[in-house]
């Protein structure tokens, strides 16, 4: 700049006006650039969220938590089993099981013990410590088990769920609650079969599907999973109690009816929606402020165990500084909770086959929406595909039961089965294929191939520990159906310290 001077010239501004001059303006406009920025990157994220909640509304209508727990069978009054359920609880003795060990005993004895109880080949008896070890702890919880026999003609129920503002973390004591009782009712039909009681024993069983029931449609992951557990914990039992003894055949035909029913809910899809629709529901409350977005919700929120104080604290930067920026991140986790919802709709038959064409990568997702998305759908979907492998082979083993019964001897092949006692032959989840049927020394065997889709002649990996749904490698996954002459056969191997 030019100044006038006495002579009539002009003069430049000394230099340290001019320095004034320009921060100035430069400490003018950079706030209105940054204000302008800010204004547009908002607007886009804006517009991006829109077209991510209209593409989720044009490809899932009914998405929403509200929408989904509004779709759920409506189950009142004396027939709702949640009912007996929450009663039972309340009457656990706790802690259960109390059983203390001998003062001999270390710590691996004592996991023997009950190990021994829960793992032993289907058709060996209890030896008589295990037997009545068991037989003591059922006694404590002899009025709790009066209650849960009333769900036996209750085949459906349904849990209230309180949602939380932030939908993610919602309690769901209830599910984990049914967990132990369906428990429970294992062990009672354990003991029913020993003591001869088969009847009585699958009448446990059934009462073990109806206690998951109650949870089954819960739009929740963790309702899923503990569906899935209950349904492997009650085919083992199933397995069991079938070589432990004969049934009739209205009772083998009921459960089986029960198995198909429970085989064609999907499960999967249920658990993608329901963690969509919480995930949403987390973020879109932090959007309208109905949940603050703070480093302690932030952690609640997230569901990643391997961040450091440091790295949470640093989440809750860009939302501090810019708190509209929760759109981006709301957008982003939708889309990427959609291509699994999407996924889930798939034939199970096609699921196993198309598994790789997945890709669910969260590392391109936007800071929070990377902490709060799922990673290991990959894990999960195999824990489905077994729980399904679990009920077709369930389904089968019932009906082989019942042909054993009517012909006297087992079916060669699927082809004997249908149509008397299979509308069709159950295709195996992991290869599309007809479940196997194989005969063994002492008896048949019916099974999946597993998830690497190779036969292992029957092999089976979750032949043993009654909670373990993993796939051993070089083995199937399936039940044993045993030669009545082989049934109800003696101890196996005796309690440690006997």
């Amino acid at each position: 700049m030019l100044q006038p001077d006495p002579t009539g010239e002009s003069k430049p501004l000394p230099r340290r006006w001019r320095r004034r001059c320009y921060l100035v303006g430069i400490f003018t406009l950079l706030p209105l650039a940054l204000a302008g920025a800010y204004f547009m990157l908002s607007l886009a994220a804006q517009r991006d969220l829109e077209a991510a909640l209209a593409e989720t509304d044009r490809t899932d209508p009914g998405w929403r938590l509200q929408e989904l727990e509004a779709k759920r069978l409506a189950i009142t009054g004396e027939q709702n089993s949640a009912i007996n359920s929450v009663n039972a609880r309340a009457m656990l003795p706790m802690p259960w099981p109390s059983f203390s060990k001998p003062a001999s005993w270390t710590a691996d004895d004592l996991a023997e013990f009950w190990q021994g109880i829960d793992s032993p080949e289907p058709p060996a008896l209890l030896d008589a410590p295990r037997a009545t070890a068991l037989r003591a702890e059922l006694k404590k919880a002899e009025k709790t088990l009066v209650e849960l026999y009333k769900i036996a003609d209750k085949p459906h129920g349904r849990f209230p769920i309180a949602y939380s503002k932030d939908s993610i973390s919602t309690s769901l004591d209830h599910s984990q609650g049914v967990r132990r009782l369906v428990d429970l009712l294992g062990d009672d039909a354990l003991l029913r079969a020993q003591d001869g009681d088969i009847e009585g024993a699958m009448k446990a069983c059934r009462c073990m599907l109806h206690a998951g029931r109650a949870i089954g449609d819960e739009p929740t992951v963790i309702s899923v999973l503990i569906r899935w557990a209950i349904h492997n914990v009650t085919l083992k039992r199933i397995e069991r109690v079938l070589a432990q003894g004969e049934l009739s055949e209205s009772s083998l035909a009921a459960l089986q009816h029960l198995l198909e029913e429970d085989v064609a809910e999907p499960t999967l899809l249920q658990g993608a929606r329901g963690n969509r629709a919480m995930d949403d529901g987390c973020l879109a409350a932090m959007q309208s402020g109905a949940v603050k977005f703070s480093w302690k919700n932030l952690v609640g929120f997230t569901r990643r165990s391997n961040r450091s104080s440091q790295q949470d604290a640093l989440l809750e930067v860009p939302f501090m500084l810019a708190p509209r920026s929760v759109l981006a991140d709301r957008a982003a986790l939708l889309r990427f909770n959609n291509q699994f919802v999407e996924f889930a709709k798939l034939p199970v038959e096609e699921i196993h086959a198309k598994l790789q064409e997945l890709n669910l990568d969260t590392r391109n997702l936007p800071s929070v929406a990377w902490q709060m998305a799922i990673d290991n759908w990959d894990r999960q979907i195999l824990r489905y595909l077994r729980s399904q492998a679990s009920l077709r082979c369930g389904i089968v083993m019932l009906a082989a039961e019942r042909y054993r019964r009517a012909h006297q001897h087992w079916p060669q092949g699927m082809d004997d089965l249908v149509p008397a006692y299979l509308s069709r032959a159950p295709a195996d989840p992991f290869d599309g294929q007809p479940l196997r049927i194989r005969s063994f020394a002492d008896g048949i065997v019916v099974y999946s191939v597993g998830d690497d889709s190779r036969d292992r002649a029957g092999n089976l990996s979750n032949a043993g520990n009654l909670r373990d749904d993993a796939q051993r490698p070089t083995s199937n996954w399936g039940f044993r159906l045993f030669d009545v002459r082989k049934r109800r056969q003696p101890p196996g191997k005796p309690s440690p310290r006997q």
